[in-house]
């Protein structure tokens, strides 16, 4: 999953944009930067290198999608309502995340891959851009929601949703 918020016209130092880079099933030390044996990624190192690392951070749950949502809206799973990986469509159109805000404040969101908290796949609030998959998706040819026009599109997932990604930081620059 990848969440942008790109504050448009925005000059250095003025508004920050953000960048989060949610990836499943991934530890902490499967990463050189994090002292893997013999790992290379050399690209997330530089991005821990030029941005934030948590050194001291843990999921408040081993599950994907109650951890998604304690990220997407800085709640524990008692209060944010998704307590575990079953459909959860309804609960989560109804998530407060952080996107809301930054959308209010100028900013254009865009989220790319997998919600998984439920199989719905419609665009949530907070989202100018939306491209996601139903549940788990597919890993070859994914069926994908782009901004509510369901098609499969050819190639890897994780290269597809890199495109879409990439396409709207391209759009966004001033």
């Amino acid at each position: 999953m990848l969440l942008l918020a790109c504050a448009p016209g925005a000059r250095e130092g003025a508004r920050p944009n953000v960048v989060v880079i949610l990836v499943d099933d991934l530890r902490w030390d499967d990463i050189a930067v994090a002292g893997h044996p013999f790992v290379e990624t050399p690209n997330i190192d530089r991005l821990a290198r030029e941005g934030a690392r948590f050194l001291n951070a843990f999921a408040a749950t081993p599950l994907c999608s109650p951890s998604r949502a304690s990220i997407l809206t800085g709640q524990h799973i008692h209060n944010n309502g998704i307590i575990d990986n079953t459909s959860r469509d309804s609960a989560s159109h109804r998530l407060p995340t952080f996107a809301i805000p930054l959308q209010s404040a100028g900013y254009r969101t865009g989220f790319f891959g997998k919600w998984h908290m439920g199989n719905d796949d419609t665009r949530r609030p907070g989202w100018t851009r939306w491209v996601a998959m139903k549940g788990q998706g597919e890993a070859v040819d994914p069926k994908l929601n782009v901004d509510g026009t369901r098609s499969t599109v050819k190639g890897y997932v994780t290269d597809v949703l890199t495109d879409y990604a990439v396409e709207f930081i391209r759009t966004s620059r001033e």
